[in-house]
C-alpha cells in the first residue's frame, strides 16, 4: 500500500447502526471503508477484492477449495480481559478448528470493578484453552 492510499477496510455487522457508527470513524481516520450487513455478500467482495483489514464478528463460511488454498491469520481486539472469549468464542474455536492462527489481543487489564490480575490469568487460561 502506497502512503498516499487509504487503508482499504471491509466492516462486515449485521447491525446497521452500529457498522454505520464503525464506517464513520474509520473513514474519518482516513480509511477507505466498505460496509456489508451479511456474510454471504461479504464472502464475495473479499473473494473478488484485497483488503488490508477485515473486521468483523460474523463467521465466514468459505467452501473448502477457498480454505485449503490458504490459512488465514485471525487477530480478535477486546477492550477487556473476557471480552473476546466470551463474545467472539464460537468463531475464534471455527477458526482454530480450520487451521488458522488465532491471536487475543486485549487492551486493558480489566482493573475496574474486580481484581485485575485474577481477570488477566482468567482470560489467558480461556484463551489457552481454545
Amino acid at each position: 500500500m502506497e502512503a498516499s492510499q487509504p487503508g482499504r477496510i471491509l466492516l462486515i455487522d449485521d447491525d446497521p447502526a452500529l457498522g454505520g457508527y464503525l464506517t464513520r470513524v474509520l473513514t474519518r481516520g482516513g480509511f477507505e471503508v466498505t460496509h456489508e450487513l451479511d456474510s454471504a455478500s461479504a464472502l464475495l467482495r473479499v473473494e473478488a477484492q484485497d483488503w488490508d483489514l477485515l473486521i468483523t464478528d460474523e463467521l465466514i463460511r468459505a467452501g473448502r477449495e477457498a480454505r485449503a488454498k490458504s490459512r488465514e491469520i485471525v487477530l480478535a481486539v477486546g477492550a477487556h480481559p473476557d471480552d473476546m472469549e466470551i463474545g467472539a468464542a464460537g468463531t475464534l474455536l471455527a477458526h482454530r478448528a480450520a487451521g488458522d492462527a488465532v491471536a487475543i489481543l486485549t487492551l486493558s487489564r480489566g482493573a475496574r470493578g474486580s481484581d485485575q490480575a485474577q481477570r488477566a490469568r482468567e482470560s489467558a487460561e480461556a484463551a489457552r484453552s481454545a
